[in-house]
Formats: structure tokens, C-alpha cells, sequence
């Protein structure tokens, strides 16, 4: 058997020593020792130190707090017998309930053994931690029940029949068969629970030690039935029927932990021999109690110490932290390629962004450049012209400059057509650098404003007015509009320029957005310039639909969204 420490000695010989002193006090007359209840008050004290004793010592918390339950109620029976002879005495009806109040703790002390024991070896989590929960229910529901019907006694008298009414004489009917069942029952369970909950077999084999301490508590309550009463030598009360409950419960708890069915902080010197750790354990003054043989002094290993605080003191330990070290060296390296890896990858999308962004400008400027195609090549071809007559007037200048030749001198219509040709220039790029700015816009959002049509007509017919153009433009709401919209509508006012080109005096755009969005221009001539069948799928796919009239050399063009 395992050897006690001498702390652990120590505190078993002072709780003997206060168990010897109740039981000699016990039966000597208040009278002689002039202290009232002085064998109930050690007993007490007995209850007490035990329950702290098990607060410290248990391991898993909610054993922890049942048993302590378990030493209050023992505590509250001695309580009860304290109040019971010392206080209410000499009124009846409270002398009985309290001897009926007996009861409630000798029930609920086995009933709360067995929730204990179930509990042994399961986490606050466990796959049967529902069954148990609904166990405690029914165990704790059945305790109610029996103190209630214990209580009530003096209703139903189906526990103890009354023959006087300070309940003397008494007889015991079936009830107080089934409460003494129950506190059978419920404490053989808690026995047999703790021993099939134990794995270890050299602790198992000593179940004889609880089982002889239990025995003689059953023993003493046994004798006490039999006598009907406190057993007595030569009119002296040996002991009561509280002693000898809170013995048989306490001893056989005790016992249980003391040998490890009960789960508990005990046994670190044990512990410390076998431990293969550099440990040991210090109190709250850094003094070592326990210490392992083990020394952690390898000089190719690397150590870390290690402190936590546990109940008392702490708990110091050198921990192994080679191949952690070893891993963290690798992590670093790792750390250390994938930092330059993705300086490398960041470089990488970097330049690959900047690569799309290109190709995005390049195809942008390629659709721009597609869509202005016509306007740029009629630029082209007017400005090459017009060079070629620039540089055949300076040649013929320069070969004679005193004789006039009227064949081949430019006439003033001839300039003016140069003029008018120069004109048509200018409409057409500023039609080329609207036309490519609102294609910007429309790559950088689906919809933009009315008012950016609004300049883009403007510039026009700034360059229209030079021309001896009257030009109007009226806009009656500002709008976001899709992008597709604004270019299709501003295609559609230079196609009609470009068609009615010269031949024309004045031109008005309005631009309506008050609720939906509509493009209207109105130009004086007499050929219509434009058929309604004008990119009519285009404008099908933007819920619009185009409107044309040609009525007293007026022809007006309408745009008008269904839907937008």
C-alpha cells in the first residue's frame, strides 16, 4: 500500500484525536463539563474540516462542489440536533419537524454520492454529459418528493405513526421503509458507480478498505435501529443516530479518495519519482517541496523553463524545445523565400497589370480609331489638297512674279472653297476628339452625364459658327445616361452634317432628359440626309428607336429611348 506523506499523517491523527474527543465527551452530562453540545459542536468542526479539506484536494470541479454539498448537509444534521434539544425543546410542533428534518440530509447525502459518482472520469463536454444531466433531474426531482412526503408526516402519518406529541413513542409505518430503500439504494449505486468507473487495477483491489469503514457505519445504524434508539451502556448513550450516519459517509468517501477512486491532487511525490521531466514544485515562497530526479542538462538540446501557478504554489519545469527551435529556423527560411517570392509575384502583376492596361488602351484606341476611320481619312485627304495648292501657288510665284498669268491665278472662289474645305477640317476634328473622348468615358463607366454630349455638340458648333453656321442647342434637364446612348446621338448629328455638307445655314440640338431621354436636331436642306433605317439594330439594343422627317426644306431627326 502506498505510504502516506507525513502532512497527509499528521492531519488524519488530528481529525482522529477531535473524533476520539466527541465520542468521550459525548455522553458526559452538560452538567459536568458546563459546555452545551460540545460533542455536536466538534462534530461540526469534523464536517468542516473535511469539506475544506476535499475543496482543495479534488480534482474535477463538479465532484468538487457535490461532495461539499454532501459535508453541508451532514453539517445541517447536526444543526438540526443542536436546534432540536437546545431550542425548541418544549413546543411540540417544532420539536417534531425537526426531528422529521432529520431525514431530509440522511437522503439527500447518498443521493448526492451517487450524482458524484457518475460524474467520475466525464468532461464538462462529454457525448454522455445529456444522459447525466437528465439522471441529476430525475435523482434530485425523487429527493424533493421523499422530503416533501417526510415532512408532511404529521398529515398522512404514513412515515411515523405518533402515540404523543413530542414523538416518543412512535411507530414506523411503509414510508419510512421506502425512505430507508432509498438511502440504500442510492448509496450502494454510488459505491458500485465509483468502482466500475476505476481503471486502474492495483486501486480497485482495495476496495475492501472503503467497504470496512462503510460496513461499520451500517453496523452502528443497524444497532441503533434495533435498540429503537441510541444504544446505551449502563444509562450512558453511546453514540446517536447523527454520529453514526456522518461516520459511514465521511469515512467512506475519505477512504475512497485516499486510496484514488475518487480522483485527486494527492500523490505528487509519487508523481515527481516518475515523472521524465525536469520538474518540481515550489509554494507561494518559492521553497521546493517536490522535486524529480530527472535532470534536463543535455548541452546539444535546447531548453525552456517554464513557471505556472497552481493551488498552494507553482509548478517549474524545463521543457524540450529542440525540435520546436528547429522548426521555427525553418520557418524562418521558409519565411524568408516565400517574402521573396511574392516580391517577385507582386513585380510580376505589376508588369502584368501594366500589360493589360496597355492592350486595354491599345484596343480602345484601335475602336476609337476604327470609329473616327472615315473623319480621319476625308481630314487627310482636304489637308493634302490643300498643300498641294499652297505649294503650286508659291511655284508659279516663284517663276515669275511681275507677269500675271489669268489662266492659272486662283480665283477668289477658288480660295473661298480652300477656305470652306479648311472649315469642314475643323468640324471634323473636333467630331474625332469628342467622339474619342466620350469612348473614354464609356470604358471607365456604362453611363455617363447628358452635359458631356451637351460639349462635345459644342465644340461642334463652335467650329460650325466659323463656317457662317446658325447653330442652337437647347438642353432642358441634366441626366446619367448609357455611354452606348450619348455616342450613337452624337454619330447621328455628324453623319447629318457630313451628308448636308455645305449646303446648309442652320442647325438646333435638343437634348430632353425632363423624364425619359430624348436627341432631336433639326437642319435646313433639301435632300434627306439620313434614312430611319439607320442603325436600327443598334438602337433596338438600347430600347430606342430613331424618327426622321423631311417637310419644307426642313429635315428634323429624332432619337427617343422607350425605356431607360
Amino acid at each position: 500500500m502506498q505510504k502516506l506523506p507525513i502532512t497527509d499523517k499528521k492531519k488524519i491523527a488530528f481529525f482522529c484525536i477531535l473524533l476520539l474527543a466527541a465520542v468521550v465527551l459525548g455522553p458526559i452530562p452538560r452538567e459536568v463539563i458546563h459546555i452545551h453540545n460540545i460533542h455536536s459542536i466538534i462534530y461540526m468542526i469534523i464536517i468542516v474540516g473535511w469539506g475544506m479539506s476535499v475543496r482543495l484536494r479534488i480534482i474535477q470541479a463538479d465532484i468538487r462542489k457535490l461532495l461539499c454539498i454532501s459535508a453541508g448537509f451532514m453539517l445541517g444534521l447536526f444543526m438540526l440536533r443542536i436546534c432540536r434539544f437546545s431550542y425548541f425543546s418544549d413546543i411540540d410542533f417544532f420539536s417534531v419537524h425537526l426531528w422529521y428534518a432529520y431525514y431530509i440530509p440522511m437522503t439527500a447525502v447518498p443521493a448526492f454520492a451517487f450524482l458524484a459518482a457518475i460524474r467520475i472520469g466525464e468532461s464538462a463536454s462529454g457525448d454522455k454529459r445529456d444522459e447525466i444531466n437528465k439522471l441529476t433531474v430525475i435523482v434530485i426531482t425523487l429527493e424533493i418528493i421523499i422530503s416533501i412526503a417526510i415532512m408532511t408526516n404529521s398529515i398522512h402519518q404514513q412515515m411515523f405513526i405518533l402515540h404523543d406529541a413530542q414523538g416518543d413513542k412512535y411507530d414506523r409505518s411503509w414510508l419510512y421503509i421506502v425512505v430507508f430503500a432509498w438511502m440504500l439504494i442510492t448509496g450502494l449505486a454510488a459505491f458500485i458507480t465509483i468502482i466500475e468507473k476505476c481503471r486502474i487495477s492495483s486501486v480497485r483491489k482495495k476496495w475492501y478498505i472503503p467497504v470496512g469503514f462503510i460496513t461499520l457505519g451500517l453496523v452502528l445504524l443497524v444497532i441503533y435501529l434495533i435498540c429503537g434508539g441510541a444504544p446505551q451502556i449502563f444509562d450512558i448513550k453511546i453514540y446517536h443516530l447523527q454520529e453514526a450516519f456522518c461516520f459511514m459517509f465521511i469515512t467512506g468517501f475519505e477512504s475512497m479518495i485516499q486510496i484514488g477512486l475518487i480522483p485527486s491532487n494527492s500523490g505528487y511525490g509519487k508523481l515527481m519519482e516518475i515523472i521524465p521531466a525536469d520538474a518540481k514544485i515550489q509554494n507561494l515562497q518559492d521553497k521546493t517541496v517536490f522535486s524529480s530526479d530527472y535532470r534536463a542538462d543535455d548541452a546539444s538540446k535546447t531548453y525552456r523553463s517554464r513557471k505556472e501557478p497552481i493551488s498552494g504554489g507553482y509548478i517549474v519545469w524545463k521543457e524540450d524545445i529542440t525540435e520546436i527551435s528547429r522548426l521555427n529556423k525553418e520557418l524562418e527560411d521558409t519565411a524568408h523565400v516565400i517574402e521573396d517570392e511574392n516580391e517577385l509575384i507582386s513585380h510580376e502583376n505589376k508588369v502584368r497589370a501594366e500589360r493589360i492596361g496597355y492592350e486595354t488602351r491599345n484596343r480602345l484606341f484601335d475602336l476609337i480609331a476604327g470609329k473616327t476611320r472615315k473623319q480621319a481619312e476625308e481630314v487627310y485627304e482636304i489637308v493634302n489638297r490643300c498643300r498641294k495648292m499652297i505649294d503650286e501657288d508659291m511655284a508659279e510665284n516663284m517663276s515669275d512674279s511681275s507677269e500675271i498669268h489669268d489662266g492659272k491665278q486662283r480665283t477668289d472662289i477658288d480660295i473661298r472653297s480652300r477656305q470652306q474645305e479648311l472649315r469642314k477640317v475643323a468640324v471634323l476634328s473636333a467630331y474625332i476628339k469628342r467622339m474619342g473622348n466620350l469612348m473614354l468615358l464609356e470604358s471607365e463607366n456604362h453611363t455617363i452625364k447628358t452635359s458631356e454630349l451637351e460639349l462635345a455638340i459644342r465644340e461642334s458648333f463652335e467650329y460650325l459658327s466659323l463656317s457662317g453656321k446658325d447653330c442652337f442647342l437647347n438642353q432642358t434637364h441634366e441626366k446619367q445616361i448609357p455611354a452606348e446612348l450619348a455616342i450613337i446621338s452624337y454619330e447621328l448629328f455628324e453623319t447629318v452634317i457630313e451628308a448636308s455638307w455645305p449646303n446648309f445655314y442652320s442647325i438646333g440640338v435638343t437634348l430632353d432628359s425632363n423624364r425619359r431621354f430624348s436627341f432631336k436636331m433639326e437642319i435646313d436642306t433639301e435632300d434627306e440626309p439620313l434614312k430611319f433605317s439607320w442603325k436600327k439594330e443598334k438602337l433596338e439594343s438600347l430600347n430606342a428607336t430613331l424618327t426622321t422627317e423631311l417637310e419644307d426644306g426642313t429635315f428634323t431627326a429624332v432619337i427617343s429611348v422607350v425605356a431607360l
